[in-house]
């Protein structure tokens, strides 16, 4: 056989799909693989959303049966999410990884503060580090009320591997739970006059609505009764600590489930809080310690 038909042989050999590569890296058989797939780990997600996560399952080395990576629900779709198993494989897997540390910050009440991920590549000479804060990170679930220390070391895991490798397309739980909720859009638009130029920042959804003389402005959606005008402009200090303020109206009862500040009803509370802003993130502060013990 000639070199010329042994090339034209190879190159017209068809190429392995997606998900036979991974049932191969797995050992299983492909139409069980899928079924399994679409059933457990990868449930819900449509034809083209099962080919993307095959795909950046095979692009990183992850396995869906181990929980390495999963579909995460989201508003129009589905996302990947690695869990901390799935970011220790990535980081373990990369070639020039060289070892990694971690340096605990604690407050003066001895509660965690910070942790520092030191990550050290073969082919450099300066280590890539990354320090996630505890008051950025903190959700109030059971594991970072258990395992505050734990949980903080996760995240610095995620983005250091994130920074060191440049990685990108894969998230964990939280940041597309928080995706999600920050990118939900208004469904539903109504059109009216506008009797000057001005725009309007729209807090509660990080929105700009421009309103020009004599053309249509796009408005919210009745049903989210948010009202343009009158939008108290929340203070940076309360922005910066979300996590932890929703974490504590939703305990003091003052939001529900799935609300953030902007979301308070009661006018009274919320007129204190923005008057009494430092004494307001105290109590915060306060309580936040005190779940963390």
């Amino acid at each position: 056989m000639s070199n010329t038909q042994l090339t034209t042989q190879v190159n017209t050999q068809p190429k392995s799909s997606a998900l036979a590569i991974m049932a191969g890296r797995l050992s299983v058989d492909p139409n069980k693989l899928l079924d399994t797939l679409k059933a457990t780990c990868f449930k819900g997600a449509s034809n083209e959303e099962m080919l993307a996560l095959v795909a950046v399952s095979n692009r990183y080395g992850l396995d869906p049966l181990t929980k390495q990576i999963y579909a995460f629900p989201s508003k129009g779709g589905i996302t990947p999410v690695v869990s901390v198993d799935g970011w220790l494989h990535i980081l373990n897997s990369q070639p020039q990884f060289d070892g990694i540390e971690f340096q605990f910050e604690d407050g003066p009440d001895g509660k965690p503060a910070s942790v520092t991920a030191v990550v050290y590549r073969k082919d450099r000479t300066h280590a890539t580090k990354v320090t996630e804060y505890f008051a950025e990170c903190f959700r109030p679930t059971e594991p970072w009320r258990q395992f505050p220390r734990r949980m903080l070391r996760h995240k610095a895991v995620k983005e250091a591997v994130r920074v060191a490798f440049g990685i990108s397309g894969i998230t964990d739980e939280d940041e597309a739970r928080d995706i999600a909720k920050n990118a939900a859009a208004f469904e539903k638009v109504r059109v009216e006059k506008a009797p000057k130029t001005e725009v309007i920042e729209v807090i509660a959804q990080n929105i700009t609505v421009e309103k020009v003389e004599g053309e249509p402005v796009i408005a919210l959606r009745e049903t989210e009764q948010t009202i343009l005008e009158g939008v108290e402009a929340w203070p940076d200090e309360i922005v910066q600590a979300e996590a932890a303020v929703n974490a504590f109206l939703l305990a003091k009862e003052q939001i529900a489930e799935g609300q953030t500040f902007r979301d308070i009803a009661d006018e009274s509370y919320r007129k204190r809080v923005l008057a009494n802003t430092a004494k307001f993130l105290a109590a915060v502060n306060a309580a936040q310690v005190k779940e963390a013990a």
